[in-house]
């Protein structure tokens, strides 16, 4: 139970413990992927809009058809 308390209690000392590699990256480049991953959702969101419209006038003029 000790062991286990000492593992939590400071866990750099866990065997299966690593440090990561690489670097992380600066605000500004933080800032320019938000930016591009906006935009891209913002195009995703409109071309969703244009195929709900599209779907919506295709079944509109189905059920005209049918009736």
């Amino acid at each position: 139970m000790n062991e286990l308390s000492s593992l939590l209690e400071n866990p750099e000392q866990h065997p299966k413990r690593r440090d990561l590699e690489g670097e992380d990256p600066d605000q500004e480049a933080l800032q320019a992927k938000i930016q591009v991953l906006e935009e891209r959702l913002n195009n995703k969101k409109e071309a969703l809009l244009e195929k709900e419209l599209v779907y919506e006038e295709v079944s509109n003029l189905a059920e005209k058809l049918r009736t």
